[in-house]
C-alpha cells in the first residue's frame, strides 16, 4: 500500500481529461506488456523445438539402430509436430495482434526502426510458411512410412530410403526455421532498441 499512496495523490491533482489519459496509458502497456510477453515465449518456445531438433535429436538419430529409431520417432513426432505447430502459430498470432495492437494505439516505431520491426516479422512468417509446408508435413509423411513398417507388411524396395529422405526433409527444414528465427530475433530486437 505505500506505493499506492503517492500515485493516489498525483492521479487527485490531475484533471479528469488527464486522469483519463493516465488510466488509459496504464492499461495499454498492460496489454501491450501481456501481448509482448507472450509473443516473446511463444519465440523461445518454437526457437527451442528447432534448436533441439537441430543439435540434439537429429544427429543423435542417425547413430541410432533402425528399429530403435522408429520406435523413438513414432512416439516423438506426433508430440513435436503439435507443440511445434502450436508455439510456431501462437507465435505469429501474438506477433500479429502485437503490431495490430500498436497500429491501434499509434505507438508504432518509423523508419528504420518499423522497417527493421516488419523485415523481422516477415522472416518469422518464412520461417512459419516452412514449418507449415515442408517441416511438419515431412514429419507425417516420415510417421507414416514408420507405421506402416511396423504393420508387418511386406515393405516396398526403396522403403528406407524414402525415411532416409523424409527425415532430412524434417532435419534440414527445421535448420533452415532455426536460422530464420535467429535472423528474426536479431531484426526485432535491433528494430525495438532504435
Amino acid at each position: 500500500m505505500p506505493l499506492q499512496a503517492p500515485f493516489e495523490k498525483t492521479l487527485n491533482s490531475m484533471t479528469q481529461e488527464s486522469q483519463q489519459k493516465c488510466v488509459h496509458f496504464l492499461l495499454t502497456d498492460y496489454i501491450f506488456l501481456v501481448l509482448l510477453v507472450g509473443h516473446i515465449l511463444a519465440i523461445v518456445g518454437w526457437m527451442g523445438a528447432a534448436f533441439l531438433f537441430t543439435s540434439v535429436l537429429g544427429p543423435s538419430l542417425e547413430k541410432m539402430a533402425n528399429e530403435a529409431r522408429s520406435e523413438f520417432l513414432i512416439k516423438t513426432i506426433p508430440r513435436y509436430s503439435m507443440y511445434v505447430a502450436s508455439t510456431s502459430g501462437a507465435a505469429i498470432l501474438l506477433g500479429a495482434s502485437l503490431y495490430g495492437y500498436s497500429y491501434v494505439a499509434k505507438d508504432l516505431s518509423t523508419g528504420i526502426a518499423l522497417n527493421l520491426l516488419q523485415a523481422g516479422a516477415g522472416t518469422g512468417l518464412i520461417a512459419f510458411i516452412v514449418v507449415m509446408a515442408i517441416v511438419l508435413p515431412s514429419a507425417r509423411h516420415l510417421l507414416r512410412l514408420l507405421r506402416e513398417g511396423q504393420a508387418g507388411t511386406v515393405q516396398p524396395a526403396g522403403r528406407g530410403n524414402a525415411i532416409a529422405l523424409a527425415q532430412s526433409r524434417v532435419r534440414t527444414g527445421t535448420a533452415i526455421v532455426f536460422v530464420l528465427l535467429i535472423l528474426a530475433v536479431v531484426l526485432m530486437v535491433v528494430g525495438a532498441t532504435i
